[in-house]
């Protein structure tokens, strides 16, 4: 594409994959014959927000690079290119270069925290391999969190056990959490506070 365009896809528990890439695909194409008559301008202004930025909050590209030239003394190719004009908070950018892809995850660093992006692509790795592993299945039977962060969330997380007087009602336990910190915040409801 000329300009980043906003793809239509509607996705649903039972969809497959594959059906999904076929979705994609489509909406794809179709999107390239409009592309020039696209304005983002249009859509913002659409919704009586003249000030919204013209970003993109996440962003999908894909790109095939060609294989080079090539001569018998000499091959060119391009390893990496560096340069970015759009503006984006995250971004995920696939390179087919011949037969292998590469994926690299952009993001804006004020916004992100190494380690979180570091999950991300991650959870990415996990989720490829659930696809290429079974193409056919179901949206929402694909992997998304490896062995071990499924083993903290379920299990790690939810080990909460504390010690506590067994001969106290749950009321009286409040009352005394409450005497210890009578500054502190009890319940949230909305903009109300205790």
């Amino acid at each position: 594409f000329a300009k980043y365009l906003p793809l239509h896809c509607h996705l649903k528990r039972d969809l497959q994959f594959s059906e999904l890439l076929a979705q994609v695909n489509e909406s794809a194409r179709d999107v390239l014959e409009w592309q020039e008559y696209f304005s983002w301008e249009q859509i913002v202004g659409s919704n009586g927000d003249i000030k919204a930025p013209l970003f993109f909050p996440a962003s999908f590209e894909f790109e095939e690079q060609p294989a080079g030239c090539s001569s018998p003394a000499v091959k060119l190719s391009i390893h990496r290119r560096l340069a970015c004009a759009d503006r984006f908070k995250l971004k995920l950018s696939c390179v087919q270069r011949e037969d292998l892809p590469t994926m690299e995850l952009h993001y804006d660093a004020n916004l992100f925290r190494v380690e979180d992006i570091r999950r991300l692509a991650g959870q990415c790795h996990t989720l490829l391999e659930s696809v290429v592993r079974d193409p056919e299945a179901a949206l929402c039977e694909l992997e998304i969190v490896s062995g071990a962060e499924r083993r903290q969330l379920l299990v790690e997380f939810n080990d909460t056990k504390t010690d506590y007087p067994r001969d106290l009602c749950i009321h009286q336990l409040f009352e005394a959490q409450a005497q210890r910190t009578p500054d502190a915040i009890a319940v949230v409801f909305e903009h109300e506070q205790l």
